[in-house]
């Protein structure tokens, strides 16, 4: 311990920085007094990574004492040791709360584990990326996704290798939560790695891939997406409509006419909502004869949608006034109605 304790004041701040996580990590209660001392630091970084430390002991860095050193970290010249110290004390003034989070966290059939996540990112909780670092590396797949969601929340990019060799992770939902960070993380420079996931044999981790390209795209990456338009799982196929919406291209448009006709009628709504993004006018020729779509969503959608249709150049208003009349005496109410409304418009 003592000579983690002399890295820990001597040398580059990195080595520092990491001596401090590594005394923390020991859990003995003879580091407190040292933490404590680290707040006269004047690195705002080291000070924050002394208070963050502190809560790892519980009762043991709860005394009167320790507070006292917090508390006048109040006073302190950099806002974010302020607001780190702000937090520290709430914690240990009630470290039965910080338990109770702690074990939510890390209890996979716990009904606040969703609420731990959020706390712990919220409060922008440094002290939790020692252990988020080591679920990285752990065989649970359950910590392995709260750790990629950790890492993600509190922007721990030095772990962006770590989080890549995540990818190829057996379990598919660990997978697919890595190659949402590494799409938000690498944007364009993503599609290598995140490539090989479009042919997953596992649907979860193919729709990652797609949603996490899709974000930054290229012409390469529109024609590449444009080929989910023939996977055989709806929710892929899904997730391959926004993404082509989000980027116009002749690919996209092509595979968004080609998801008009998908046999599902959420993935052919997704695609009505994406085809309007990326070719506007020159969509609604074939967004307007989805107002006789077998399945009375669809129907309806178009419908709500005329307002901005028909302001449209291209759209040709004597077949939406004949698919307007026989709706007028389609089968649904809602759809009747919206019919009758705007026959009488449409001239």
């Amino acid at each position: 311990m003592r000579r983690l304790e002399t890295f820990a004041t001597r040398g580059e701040k990195l080595v520092r920085l990491e001596a401090i996580e590594s005394l923390v990590r020991l859990k003995d209660p003879q580091v407190v007094p040292f933490l404590v001392r680290q707040l006269d630091d004047t690195d705002p970084d080291l000070v924050q990574a002394a208070l963050w430390g502190l809560p790892s002991f519980g009762a043991q860095a709860a005394s009167a004492s320790v507070i006292a050193h917090v508390e006048e970290m109040h006073h302190h010249s950099s806002i974010d040791v302020r607001k780190t110290a702000a937090t520290v004390l709430e914690d240990l003034r009630d470290p039965d709360r910080l338990q109770q989070m702690h074990i939510a966290l890390v209890t996979k059939e716990s009904e606040q584990h969703k609420e731990a996540l959020e706390f712990y990112v919220q409060r922008k909780d440094l002290s939790i990326l020692m252990e988020a670092r080591d679920m990285l590396l752990d065989s649970d797949p359950f910590l392995k996704q709260t750790g990629i969601f950790l890492i993600h929340g509190l922007d721990d990019r030095d772990r962006l290798d770590t989080v890549a060799q995540l990818l190829k992770d057996p379990a598919p939902a660990v997978r697919a939560s890595a190659a949402l960070v590494i799409g938000e993380w690498k944007e364009t420079d993503a599609y290598p790695l995140l490539a090989p996931l479009l042919k997953d044999a596992d649907p979860l981790a193919r729709t990652s891939a797609v949603i996490a390209l899709g974000k930054h795209q290229t012409p390469h990456i529109s024609a590449v997406l444009a080929e989910l338009v023939k996977d055989p799982v709806p929710s892929v196929r899904s997730a391959a409509a926004k993404a082509l919406g989000e980027f116009a291209s002749p690919a996209s448009t092509q595979g968004l006419l080609t998801l008009l006709h998908d046999k599902e009628g959420k993935v052919r709504l997704r695609a009505v909502d994406a085809l309007l993004e990326v070719a506007g006018a020159d969509a609604t020729a074939h967004v307007v004869y989805l107002l006789e779509d077998p399945q009375k969503e669809i129907r309806l959608a178009i419908l709500k949608k005329l307002d901005t249709l028909l302001k449209l150049p291209n759209v040709n208003k004597n077949v939406v006034k004949r698919s307007l009349i026989k709706l007028t005496k389609d089968s649904d109410k809602e759809v009747r109605t919206l019919a009758r409304k705007y026959a009488g418009l449409v001239h």
